[in-house]
């Protein structure tokens, strides 16, 4: 035994003798192809890292390849151990979508078989006393590792693609005893995407204006409506307690210097006459106020500033407006801080990265957009819209939601002169199924007196999204399922292919349910599949269900497939190629053949 490690610790040459052919003849094929490897994938990895890689990890791959040329053999496994590091660091470091994905699962493949072929033969030796196995450990493992990267690459063509973070969701729905949530009334939810590839979502950095609540008698949301730039308005809800800060809005946090002047100039306005408190803060515990002021406005356009001397430097100075003292709600423009004599413009320091979002507001019942008085006026006539994520319209603006075009085409100009008008109230909350859209009629919609109750169904209204969670049928997309996608497809098989076949026989039982609390309330039930893919299973499922249960009866129904996809294809309609929801030229369709489907019904005039 000790004249086989001599032997062993003599055969292992500075790896200059490999390049030149000049290996001891004691280093066998299998241990030159071996190290041989491990440099091929050393330069592999610097060239990759090169290209997708930044700082120290980049400039590491390329040293450490340079190294495996000169480096004794001794020290092969120290050097591939600091290559892998680098190489996690960098993978740690990248946020998906991984870029040349492929050629990063094709590394760690392959230095992964390298490793288990090694201890696969060390194991064979120390262990069964086996010699020379290394050869044959490289081949089953080698193997494994192409089929790995083969499997990989067909995964990539024609597996399903995984997206983490598709959609984050901020803010949260209101927990309700019958309906287990509800949209928050008088809240506001915003959805938050990684890209914005078709450029239909609102574009910013963080939010730079907020409005922070003090006291649980007091609340207030914030409008900045894209269609009218520049523009803040602090809708006040309540004031209980008449302090003003109580309800604050809050500016972008900005960088100050010690003894410096600066003019904070605004126009501002509000619903009734008021008063307001202003001022520049800086931070401190409590926070620090380098000035304040107050000013009185009204139903006009009044334009004010003020000037401040900092005490001290600062990169967490706000401007700050303090609202609580009133319930008269609020308006402001043109907020700027400049830096005095020269009149600079200060500005927040620029966004780490963008985000492209969207948000929904809700009324007092948790539907989107504004009120409806209650009882219904007698000259108006009421269209109740319920269903999931379509009928919310995730991922659209309210304005181009299907129900708000609706009401806009049904109030045309061309018809100012009709005695009746129509609401079109959008009911719609992300992650129902049919039942929690029924009960929500019974417990919350049927308080409008809707005259006609849209339904809009698809193909995953079956189950709710609350229940599909809680039995685990599905799961949050982790950031490594986008770089393994045989990882991914494991993970589908875990959540997502477990869950059972479906039946929307249930599903049709509160239909049927839903027609007949409609017609108790002298309201009549229109279905309508809003379908903007082909029709194959589930989506076939559902327009067979739906077509055999309600065919003869008095509940019409209309399938918008076909008119959705007579000239666009499925990725058209989407809001984005891996998320389904319709988006608004989904929606305007939708609003065209909903309201001639209507008038077929004699719903409508």
């Amino acid at each position: 035994m000790a004249h086989r490690v001599a032997h062993h610790r003599k055969a292992r040459p500075n790896f200059s003798f490999l390049l030149r052919g000049e290996a001891p003849r004691a280093l066998n094929a299998a241990d030159r192809f071996l190290v041989l490897s491990l440099v091929v994938l050393a330069v592999a990895q610097a060239v990759l890292l090169g290209l997708t890689g930044s700082g120290v990890t980049r400039l590491m791959a390329i040293a450490l390849a340079f190294a495996s040329f000169r480096i004794r053999l001794q020290f092969d496994e120290l050097l591939a151990g600091l290559i892998l590091v680098n190489f996690g660091i960098h993978l740690s470091g990248i946020d998906p979508p991984f870029p040349a994905r492929l050629a990063h699962v094709s590394i760690l493949a392959m230095y992964a078989a390298l490793a288990a072929a090694a201890v696969t033969a060390m194991v064979l030796e120390r262990i069964l006393g086996l010699q020379r196995r290394l050869g044959a450990a490289l081949i089953v493992c080698l193997s494994m590792a192409f089929a790995l990267i083969a499997s990989e690459a067909w995964a990539q063509r024609h597996g399903p693609i995984p997206v983490a973070g598709e959609v984050r969701w901020i803010g949260r729905p209101q927990p309700h005893p019958i309906l287990g949530e509800v949209n928050p009334p008088y809240g506001v939810l915003r959805t938050v995407y990684p890209d914005n590839p078709r450029g239909f979502f609102d574009q910013s950095g963080p939010p730079l204006w907020t409005v922070d609540v003090h006291d649980p008698g007091s609340e207030a949301i914030l409008d900045a409506p894209p269609e009218r730039p520049g523009l803040l308005r602090v809708q006040i809800v309540r004031a209980d307690v008449p302090t003003p800060s109580n309800i604050q809005l809050n500016g972008p946090t900005i960088v100050v210097k010690a003894g410096a002047t600066y003019e904070l100039s605004f126009r501002a306005r509000a619903d009734g006459p008021r008063n307001i408190a202003f001022g520049l803060t800086t931070t401190g515990t409590p926070p620090k106020a380098a000035g304040s002021g107050e000013a009185a406005v009204g139903i006009d356009w009044r334009d004010f500033s003020e000037s401040y001397v900092t005490a001290a430097d600062d990169a967490n100075a706000r401007v700050h407006f303090d609202l609580g003292a009133n319930h008269e709600s609020v308006e402001f423009q043109h907020v700027v801080l400049r830096l005095m004599p020269s009149r600079t413009q200060v500005r927040p320091p620029a966004p780490a990265r963008t985000e492209y979002s969207l948000t929904f507001e809700f009324n007092a019942y948790g539907c989107r957009g504004d009120d409806y008085p209650i009882p219904r006026p007698v000259d108006r006539r009421r269209i109740l819209v319920l269903g999931s994520g379509e009928a919310l319209g995730v991922g659209v603006h309210e304005w181009e939601t299907f129900s708000a075009r609706l009401q806009q085409s049904l109030n045309a100009p061309a018809e100012e002169s009709a005695a009746e008008r129509y609401d079109v109230i959008n009911c719609g909350a992300y992650g129902y199924a049919t039942r929690q859209e029924r009960q929500f009629y019974e417990v919350v919609g049927s308080v409008y007196e809707p005259n006609v109750v849209i339904l809009t169904m698809t193909d995953h209204d079956n189950m709710s999204l609350r229940d599909r969670e809680r039995l685990g049928y599905v799961h949050q997309v982790g950031k490594y399922e986008q770089l393994l996608l045989n990882y991914h497809l494991l993970q589908l098989a875990r959540h997502e292919w477990r869950a059972p076949a479906t039946d929307y026989s249930g599903t049709l039982d509160d239909v049927v349910k839903l027609a007949e609390a409609c017609q108790a309330r002298r309201a009549r039930l229109a279905v309508v599949i809003f379908r903007t893919s082909p029709l194959v299973r589930p989506w076939s499922d559902l327009a067979t269900a739906v077509s055999s249960r309600l065919q003869g009866t008095d509940i019409p129904f209309v399938d918008l497939g076909q008119a959705l996809l007579q000239d666009h294809t499925p990725d058209d309609l989407r809001i984005r190629r891996v998320d389904a929801s319709p988006n608004e030229l989904a929606h305007r369709i939708a609003a065209r053949e909903i309201e001639s489907f209507l008038r077929r019904s004699q719903l409508i005039d």
